[in-house]
């Protein structure tokens, strides 16, 4: 958490004010830490306060932008754009061209200055690929358009602030490029700055930034610079062998724990997480003696409003050393005093007694493997047991029903697996 006192923020204030002539885009990057300072009362000038979080994301980009340059003189005028807009819709000419379109239904209640703005970029936007590297001047009969484009942006209105700094999608590729070849992010953390970038944005922008030719083209080229690595898949059947080849002498909670959570993977196929939707409660849980079945809570990653991943049914196995009904009712046993009201299968085994979290029961299988003399993640399970099934050719339904696959990447990799495979 940053915290600054009033006198601090006009100090550097000032300085980025006067590094706004020669920085690209400064003064945009200055207006939500003007507008947070127009809110601190004057009254406590060395009082600290949170700043927040747009404030924080515009110092960030202060620190890699001090490097940039900008034109001494302004280019020379290459295009005319002149626009207008109206309670229906909007207009421009570019040139000789004509552009216009309509307002959705939530639109046509914005304010006049927000329509008139939104048109002006609504009209580049049509043309962008014919204003590449142009020097544009652009004429309106509305003055705080203007304004917020001349002065980059303003403190007066957030909501024509918003709209000034929405990202474009070249301007969202060319962030993605930079994590890319200056901060060398991985490609799984660059996604996940595009999902943010995508998220904070308006729902329409968000869509059409991730939907954008551009950037699709971006993080596929980021992917292809460093293809992922995959380890080779391991055999179940050695850690099967492991754990009836290693029975304990004194059943603890962790080896109960520990056990029970390998075995449940091995027979179900899913993911690790899941284990932590597990419950023996009467509604979530069904002991039949020669069965048992779980019912999981919601929260699985393919859980939605319309589908819940199905139940778990275990029969009893003659090997009582791998059996998952023997270990799921020796860890109710073991940890019946120190379960306390918890309904989880699984809780912790050290210090106050709580549910396990995905990490812990994690952290439990990783033992096993290490044991078993196997280098992968705990959740490299999954496709352990699909992959072992699919060898003893178990039908390819019945592995990805079992593994709890969504319903449209089932009948994708259905489809792809009947292509390859026809005769």
């Amino acid at each position: 958490m940053k915290m600054c006192s009033q006198r601090q923020a006009l100090t550097i204030l000032g300085r980025l004010n006067f590094a706004n002539y020669v920085i690209p885009q400064g003064r945009l990057h200055c207006r939500n830490f003007q507008r947070h300072l127009r809110m601190l009362r004057n009254a406590h000038p060395r009082r600290k306060y949170v700043l927040p979080g747009e404030v924080l994301t515009d110092l960030y980009w202060w620190k890699h932008a001090v490097s940039k340059c900008s034109l001494i003189h302004l280019p020379q005028i290459t295009h005319h754009l002149v626009t207008d807009a109206s309670n229906l819709g909007w207009g421009a000419m570019l040139k000789d061209t004509l552009l216009s379109g309509t307002w959705e239904r939530n639109q046509q209640g914005w304010h006049s200055n927000l329509k008139e703005l939104v048109a002006i970029q609504r009209a580049i936007e049509a043309r962008a690929e014919d204003l590449k590297g142009a020097s544009l001047l652009i004429q309106s009969d509305n003055s705080t358009a203007l304004a917020y484009l001349r002065n980059e942006g303003g403190v007066k209105s957030a909501r024509l602030m918003k709209q000034t700094r929405e990202p474009q999608s070249k301007d969202l590729a060319k962030f993605l490029a930079y994590l890319h070849v200056k901060e060398r992010f991985k490609p799984s953390t660059i996604q996940l700055y595009r999902s943010a970038v995508s998220t904070i944005c308006e729902p329409h922008l968000g869509k059409k930034l991730s939907e954008d030719i551009f950037v699709r083209h971006v993080l596929k080229s980021i992917a292809q610079a460093n293809p992922r690595s995959r380890g080779p898949i391991w055999d179940p059947q050695q850690v099967v062998s492991w754990l009836q080849n290693n029975v304990p002498q004194e059943v603890t909670y962790f080896e109960a724990s520990r056990r029970c959570a390998v075995i449940l993977l091995l027979a179900s196929g899913r993911r690790v997480h899941d284990l932590t939707l597990l419950r023996i409660s009467p509604q979530h849980f069904e002991d039949n003696g020669t069965d048992m079945t779980f019912w999981p809570v919601f929260g699985s990653k393919t859980d939605t409003a319309k589908h819940q991943q199905s139940g778990w049914k275990l029969n009893v196995h003659e090997d009582e050393r791998i059996c998952p009904v023997f270990w799921i009712r020796k860890v109710i046993d073991l940890l019946k005093i120190r379960r306390l009201s918890f309904q989880q299968l699984f809780i912790t085994i050290h210090g106050e007694p709580k549910p396990a979290s995905r990490t812990v029961i994690a952290n439990w299988v990783r033992t096993v493997f290490k044991a078993a003399g196997i280098e992968a993640t705990p959740g490299s399970t999954r496709s352990a047991v699909a992959s072992y099934n699919w060898i003893h050719n178990v039908p390819i339904d019945m592995i990805l029903q079992k593994v709890n696959m969504h319903k449209k990447h089932f009948r994708m990799i259905t489809a792809h697996l009947e292509h390859f495979t026809r005769k």
